[in-house]
């Protein structure tokens, strides 16, 4: 990225936020706030299962719903593409909860879902090693 794409992208930001010195708005830039959703390792959804007793049920349950779960962190190992999937993710979260042969609660939906919600800071997201130095040069 050049700096006249820098200074585009960082001008807004420095309207926005007139009161702030460079450093300050730097500290502000780069903290992680922005509300995303992103990728779930299967790995976590094993660990979590298996932290909360339900792994062994989970491994044994012939249940259609059980099935696609399970084959469905077989098939999508070692991630779940979150912005691709996520609707696939969701309805197949909600089936273990809708299947009375394993006992999958709200709370555990919850948790799990849960696992796809991060946050980025605006810096991540427009200019990756953004400095107090390219924001002087865009207040020029």
């Amino acid at each position: 990225m050049n700096e006249q794409q820098k200074t585009a992208l960082l001008k807004p930001q420095i309207a926005a936020n007139p009161l702030l010195d460079d450093s300050k708005l730097l500290d502000k830039l780069v903290m992680s706030d922005i509300p995303v959703k992103s990728n779930v390792q299967t790995s976590d959804l094993e660990i979590y299962l298996i932290a909360n007793g339900l792994w062994l049920n989970f491994k044994s349950n012939t249940a259609p719903a059980v099935e696609i779960a399970r084959d469905s962190l077989t098939l999508f190992s070692p991630e779940i593409d979150i912005q691709k999937y996520q609707g696939m993710f969701e309805a197949m979260i909600q089936g273990l909860v809708d299947e009375s042969t394993f006992n999958f609660t709200v709370t555990n939906q919850s948790d799990v879902l849960a696992m796809a919600d991060s946050f980025v800071s605006w810096a991540n997201q427009n200019i990756s090693n953004l400095t107090m130095g390219d924001i002087g040069r865009a207040r020029l």
